[in-house]
């Protein structure tokens, strides 16, 4: 799925962290999303109401954990989607 080894290596930390706190990927990062200061809004794509209903469950409950800010990813070649490429 994923064919960046930096990707990769944080997506299974995550799901480390996820397990071992009992908690879903969702919570997970959307609490850790929702602690950064310099983010005042949050895009979000859905493909039905019952994913929004989730996302918004989780924004209005999130999930504190500590440290996840370690696996945030800075290379712009992944974060920003205008450096993909195009299939």
């Amino acid at each position: 799925m994923y064919k960046n080894e930096e990707v990769l290596e944080k997506v299974n930390k995550i799901d480390k962290i996820c397990k071992k706190n009992k908690i879903t990927k969702l919570g997970c990062l959307m609490g850790f999303i929702t602690n950064i200061q310099e983010v005042d809004k949050i895009l979000i794509g859905v493909d039905n109401v019952n994913q929004l209903k989730n996302i918004i469950k989780n924004i209005q409950s999130p999930v504190q954990i500590s440290n996840l800010k370690k696996l945030a990813i800075t290379n712009l070649k992944i974060v920003d989607p205008r450096s993909w490429k195009k299939n």
